[in-house]
C-alpha cells in the first residue's frame, strides 16, 4: 500500500510540473493495483480520478468521463453525497463533462459541489475556489457571459487574498477570468490580465506547460481582437508548434489553437493559409470529439467566415445554415454561439441577395444579444452594423 501511495504522489508530481506523459504509465499501474486490492475503496476512487487526468490529457475525453463518473457512483455508494472523496470524484466528472461539451449537465453538479465544498471547507479554501473556477467556465459555456465574469471576478478576489497572486490556483483563475472578460466583451481588460498571467506562468513552468501553452492560445487571441495581426501571427505560430510538441497533432488543444491562428490569417488577408488551418483543424475535432461538439461547431463558424471572405456567400450560407439548427439543440436558441451564426447567416443570405430574410433574422439576432450580452458588446455591435462575428475557442482546464 505503501508503494501505491508514493507510486501516486510521484505520478501527481509529474503532472504538476508539466511532465504529465512520463506519468501515465505510473498512473495506470496505480489504478491496476487499486482494482485488485479489496477495501480501499478511497485509493480507487482517487486512481479513476487520476486516471481520468491523464487520458483528458491525452484527448480520450469520453474515457475521462467513463472512469470519473464510475468514481463518482462508487463514492457516492460507499461515503454519500458530503463526503470529501465523493466531493473529488465529482469534481473531477464535472471537469470531464465539460471537455466533452456536455456544459449544461456540469453546471448543477458543480454547484451543488461548491456549494458543499465551501461549506465543508470554507469559502477561500483551496478545493471551494477550485470548483467555484470550474462553476463559472460552466456558465460562460453555457452562454451567461456577464454572469460568468461577474462571478469569476469575485473567485478571483478570494483566489489571491487566501492563496496569493502567484499560487497556481490563483494563477488558473486568472487566466479564466481573462477570458470571462473578454466573451464579455471587457478586450482591454482581459488582455492586460492575460498577458500577465503569461508572464507569471512562464516565469514559474516554463513555455511548454500546458497552463503556459493555454494562457499564450488567449494572449494572440486578445492581439488580434486589439488590431496587432501580426504580432498575434506570431504567437499563435510559436503556440500551434508548442502544443504538437507537448500534446500531439491531433489533440483538441492543438486544433482549437489552429482554429485560432486561422482567424488571424484571415484577418491578415491569408486566406488560402486560413482556409488550410480551418479545414484540417475541423475534420480532424470532428474524428476526435464529434461534429456536434461545440468547439468543433465553434471551428465551422470560422470556416463560413472565411468563405464568406472570398465572397462565396453560397457555401457561406450552406455552413451557417447546418450549423444553426445544431446549435440551438446543443447550445441553445439565445446562447452568444447560436445568435452569432444567426447574424452571420443573415450576411450570407444578403450577399445572395435575400434581402427580406436576412433583415429578418438579422433582427432576430440583434433582439436576441440584447437580452445576453451587455448592450457595448462586440457581437452585439457587429450585428446591429452588418459585421461579420469572429467566434475564438478558449482551452479549458484538463
Amino acid at each position: 500500500m505503501h508503494v501505491l501511495r508514493m507510486t501516486k504522489t510521484f505520478a501527481f508530481l509529474l503532472r504538476q510540473i508539466g511532465q504529465v506523459p512520463e506519468s501515465i504509465p505510473l498512473t495506470e499501474k496505480a489504478l491496476e493495483v487499486s482494482r485488485r486490492l479489496e477495501g480501499y475503496h478511497e485509493d480507487l476512487i482517487d486512481s479513476l480520478c487520476e486516471m481520468a487526468d491523464a487520458r483528458n490529457y491525452q484527448g480520450r475525453f469520453d474515457e475521462a468521463r467513463q472512469l470519473t463518473e464510475e468514481a463518482t457512483e462508487l463514492a457516492r455508494s460507499l461515503f454519500g453525497a458530503d463526503d470529501p472523496a465523493t466531493l473529488r470524484a465529482t469534481h473531477t466528472y464535472g471537469v470531464a463533462l465539460r471537455l466533452c461539451g456536455r456544459f449544461r449537465e456540469a453546471l448543477p453538479l458543480d454547484q451543488e459541489n461548491a456549494r458543499q465544498r465551501e461549506l465543508l471547507f470554507g469559502p477561500a479554501s483551496f478545493f471551494a475556489l477550485n470548483t467555484l473556477n470550474a462553476l463559472s467556465i460552466d456558465m460562460r459555456e453555457s452562454g451567461d457571459y456577464p454572469g460568468a465574469r461577474d462571478f469569476q471576478e469575485d473567485a478571483y478576489r478570494r483566489a489571491r487574498s487566501a492563496l496569493g497572486d502567484e499560487h497556481p490556483l490563483t494563477l488558473r483563475i486568472a487566466r479564466n477570468l481573462a477570458v470571462c472578460r473578454r466573451r464579455d466583451g471587457a478586450l482591454a481588460e482581459a488582455a492586460k490580465l492575460a498577458e500577465e498571467t503569461l508572464r507569471r506562468f512562464v516565469a514559474r513552468y516554463g513555455p511548454d506547460h500546458f497552463d503556459s501553452m493555454s494562457t499564450a492560445t488567449n494572449v494572440f487571441v486578445d492581439l488580434r481582437l486589439a488590431g496587432d495581426f501580426e504580432g498575434s501571427r506570431q504567437l499563435a505560430e510559436v503556440t500551434v508548434r508548442r502544443f504538437q510538441q507537448r500534446l500531439g497533432e491531433n489533440h483538441a488543444y492543438t486544433l482549437l489553437a489552429r482554429a485560432n491562428l486561422a482567424a488571424t490569417l484571415r484577418a491578415l488577408g491569408a486566406i488560402d493559409a486560413a482556409q488550410e488551418q480551418e479545414d484540417d483543424a475541423a475534420r480532424r475535432l470532428a474524428e476526435s470529439v464529434g461534429p456536434r461538439h461545440v468547439t468543433a461547431l465553434t471551428v465551422t463558424i470560422g470556416q463560413a467566415n472565411t468563405a464568406y471572405a472570398r465572397l462565396d456567400f453560397e457555401r457561406a450560407r450552406e455552413i451557417d445554415e447546418a450549423n444553426l439548427p445544431v446549435l440551438v439543440e446543443v447550445a441553445g436558441e439565445e446562447h452568444p454561439l447560436t445568435l452569432s451564426v444567426m447574424a452571420n447567416l443573415a450576411l450570407d443570405l444578403r450577399g445572395l441577395g435575400r434581402g427580406e430574410e436576412a433583415d429578418e433574422l438579422q433582427r432576430k439576432a440583434v433582439e436576441g444579444f440584447g437580452r445576453v450580452v451587455r448592450a457595448d458588446h462586440p457581437w452585439l455591435v457587429a450585428a446591429r452594423q452588418r459585421r461579420r462575428i469572429e467566434c475564438d475557442l478558449a482551452p479549458m482546464p484538463m
